[in-house]
């Protein structure tokens, strides 16, 4: 329930700031503030520098999908199925709404598409100006996990247990590969490789452009958080209560 901003160097709490629900989804910070939802159903804008209250937008149900931000707009999910956009100010200009919740975090591409999951298992495109409906993909399961968009190509797992390469422009599936268990994290790209968890403890590497698997290394318990790279490391967090770090090498 209560929001905490940090001093990196110290641990030092800077300033906090309570909401009348947990807060289960991350934080992002642009135009020195600080937008988040809470289970209170509500998206909350703050001063980054001292926690400062803003402006705050109910949606009606928990919001657990990271708010996605550009020069203009606030884009965000909620538990409702409905994906808004907010101006700066927190005036809303569009909503659209999926028919399940919504916990996939926006991605906005440079053309202006926006993309996001949904439970009922579609990948969709929409305009992020207007939130008028582009294409939508169908899987298998639920979409947790959060796309990401790389040379017109968008990215992404489903709980069907499949990770999906499609078209960013047309949705057309360029490639897909099976991981044999729900795929809940959310991928990242370097160097042409996407890495990727699943929640049978495996962790992936894959060729962007094919789909090929270039190597994998078993935890023993599910990856639902995207890995982060760090220099020539890349850092794997896994529920068997361990963070690995695994050399960033190419097959």
């Amino acid at each position: 329930m209560t929001f905490n901003a940090v001093d990196f160097a110290s641990g030092r709490i800077n300033w906090s700031y309570t909401t009348k629900g947990r807060i289960r989804g991350t934080a992002r910070v642009a135009h020195d503030h600080v937008f988040f939802g809470s289970d209170d159903g509500r998206i909350y804008a703050l001063v980054a520098a001292n926690g400062r209250y803003l402006w705050e937008h109910d949606l009606g149900e928990p919001v657990r999908s990271r708010p996605f931000v550009t020069n203009e707009l606030v884009i965000v999910g909620a538990d409702s199925g409905e994906v808004v956009a907010l101006e700066l100010s927190g005036k809303k200009k569009w909503s659209y709404r999926a028919k399940r919740q919504v916990m996939s975090s926006p991605t906005v591409d440079d053309m202006g598409i926006c993309y996001f999951g949904s439970f009922d298992g579609y990948m969709y495109a929409v305009e992020a100006t207007s939130g008028y409906n582009i294409w939508r993909f169908r899987t298998n399961g639920p979409i947790i996990s959060s796309p990401i968009v790389h040379d017109d190509m968008v990215y992404f797992g489903s709980t069907d247990g499949n990770f999906y390469a499609l078209n960013a422009e047309s949705s057309k599936e360029k490639w897909k590969f099976s991981a044999e268990s729900p795929i809940v994290s959310s991928p990242i790209i370097r160097d042409g490789n996407i890495y990727l968890g699943s929640n049978q403890g495996e962790f992936y590497c894959l060729d962007a452009k094919t789909g090929k698997k270039k190597w994998d290394y078993e935890t023993a318990g599910a990856i639902t958080a995207a890995a982060h790279i760090t220099e020539n490391v890349i850092l794997v967090g896994s529920t068997d209560n361990t963070l690995y770090a695994l050399p960033l090498v190419d097959a």
